[in-house]
């Protein structure tokens, strides 16, 4: 868990109170924690998860091929419910106010972080507070999508007019293994960076933590299968031991 190191999550105690999976009350699938087609949270109470406060509302545009059952963008939909939308495309939204929304996706002529920060400190009318600078986005897109399928949604005429920015620094924890560089994210990982790399720049002070639940479910998942990878190296350790000694002994 060292990748996990600092961020400030909630207790997985609720969710290690949960031995088995629970059927959904919208569609009636069988499910554990949530439902990823619902958006409901299933064989808990909501008020035993986290909730996030976002000062900017997120749209996802879920690409058709996408499996729901695999994608990490209904961890933001179910942690922060009032500020998060998903949408299956091709259903994209209007943005009338084009000025007032960002889309996260590395193009070569997106902007940094430090960019958009720095273009949004300029609009801010004088004499008026930094704080305020939040109040010039109004929404925030992402696409959860593989990187292979991400060229349907791309060349949508609404996507194409949307100003892109970057993430440059942050590298993925995630867990399966992918031919693309590790500063390729999984949807929440895009989604707490933006976020955090934002709010670190246009605030005077230290990052306090307030948007790391939404690493709670992805980093319980982390937790998870690193067990399991560890439990099963030291299991192949031992075979590997016992083999040695009864060759030695033979």
């Amino acid at each position: 868990m060292a990748l996990f190191t600092g961020v400030q999550l909630a207790s997985w105690d609720p969710l290690r109170a949960v031995k088995s999976r629970a059927v959904c009350p919208k569609c009636h699938s069988s499910r554990k924690f949530f439902c990823y087609t619902c958006y409901e949270v299933v064989g808990l109470q909501p008020e035993v998860l986290p909730t996030v406060t976002l000062p900017v509302s997120v749209d996802i545009i879920k690409h058709p091929g996408e499996v729901a059952g695999k994608s990490t963008a209904v961890h933001a939909r179910i942690l922060s419910p009032r500020h998060v939308s998903i949408y299956d495309y091709p259903t994209v939204p209007d943005y009338p106010d084009l000025a007032k929304v960002v889309l996260v996706y590395p193009k070569e002529d997106a902007l940094t972080i430090p960019e958009l920060a720095a273009r949004l400190k300029s609009r801010i009318p004088e004499g008026q507070t930094k704080g305020s600078v939040w109040d010039l986005l109004d929404k925030v897109i992402f696409i959860d999508s593989t990187w292979q399928q991400t060229h349907r949604i791309l060349i949508d005429e609404k996507i194409q007019k949307l100003t892109c920015v970057k993430l440059t620094d942050a590298v993925t924890c995630f867990w399966r293994p992918q031919a693309k560089s590790p500063n390729c994210l999984a949807t929440i990982e895009a989604i707490y960076y933006f976020f955090k790399e934002l709010d670190s720049c246009m605030s005077p002070g230290p990052y306090t933590g307030c948007y790391d639940n939404l690493l709670y479910f992805y980093a319980y998942q982390y937790s998870i299968v690193h067990r399991a990878q560890e439990e099963k190296r030291v299991a192949a350790g031992d075979e590997a031991n016992c083999s040695d000694q009864s060759s030695s002994t033979s």
